[in-house]
């Protein structure tokens, strides 16, 4: 009296489940298989591209002049700044060199500048890439992580000096936004302003080739940062510019001087003073 129910369970069910077991299993290979290649293809979208970012950049003599006025000389006129911020950086601007208490600032302390800081340094930086992001290594220790295996921002980001980046490709530009940077990260290569809280800033990074000149140095390559940075309390409104980089055949390791008591030929030996 079983035996229909039995030839049921066995021609039909077995079947059944066993399909069910391998369209799962193809289906997982197949998700597997679709996020490496996603994440494979994120330099193969624009032929030659990781051949034409690998180099070592340094900052043109222009973005030097550059982020000095922005925060260090004359009136920086053309940066939306707050009433408020306008009046620390000005105040910064009219002190002296020598007098500047901000030169006790986070590279001094060997302390990674931080964002959007970092590239207003004139470290040179080199670009490696993984198989889920996009890397920044700059010669003065300082790192960043760029994500491009299409992730979105978590709602409780933890702050961090370089912040949360997620970039992906329009053409050979790379698109980039940050968030969740850290209240100690510095706005300027010099002065006074840290950056506040709910900063968002989104970077087109692109490599043109060609001739290019800065100083006495001729190069074939130059990288182009345009960066928006929204600063609430710094900014009235977003502050977009442009950084220009070049590739250099050199490369040199940045050492950090903090609390270096050494002055020109002469070594101070007197023991320091602990409050």
């Amino acid at each position: 009296m079983f035996k229909p129910f039995i030839m049921f369970e066995d021609v039909y069910l077995k079947p059944i489940v066993l399909s069910c077991f391998t369209i799962l299993f193809f289906f997982s290979i197949w998700i597997v298989l679709s996020n490496q290649t996603f994440a494979r293809e994120i330099f193969s979208e624009s032929e030659g591209i990781q051949e034409k970012w690998d180099a070592t950049w340094a900052m043109t003599g222009e973005t030097v002049k550059f982020g000095w006025l922005d925060c260090c000389a004359g009136p920086a006129e053309r940066v939306p700044f707050t009433e408020e911020a306008r009046k620390i950086r000005d105040a910064f601007a009219a002190t002296s060199f020598l007098d500047r208490e901000s030169l006790d600032s986070n590279r001094q302390k060997c302390i990674t500048p931080g964002m959007p800081a970092l590239h207003l340094h004139p470290s040179l930086f080199e670009f490696a890439w993984s198989q889920n992001a996009f890397h920044i290594f700059v010669q003065d220790g300082s790192y960043r992580r760029i994500w491009t295996d299409g992730r979105i921002f978590s709602e409780d980001l933890i702050p961090s000096a370089q912040g949360t980046s997620i970039g992906y490709w329009e053409g050979d530009t790379l698109v980039v936004e940050t968030r969740g940077i850290s209240l100690q990260s510095e706005m300027q290569v010099l002065g006074d302003l840290k950056t506040p809280s709910g900063t968002k800033m989104i970077e087109r990074f692109s490599v043109k080739e060609g001739e290019f000149k800065t100083g006495s140095v001729n190069a074939k390559k130059m990288l182009v940062i345009e960066t928006t940075v929204d600063a609430p309390g710094i900014y009235k409104t977003p502050y977009t510019y442009e950084l220009t980089f070049i590739s250099v055949p050199l490369s040199f390791e940045t050492g950090c001087a903090y609390a270096n008591r050494h002055s020109g030929s002469e070594v101070d030996l007197t023991p320091p003073v602990f409050e």
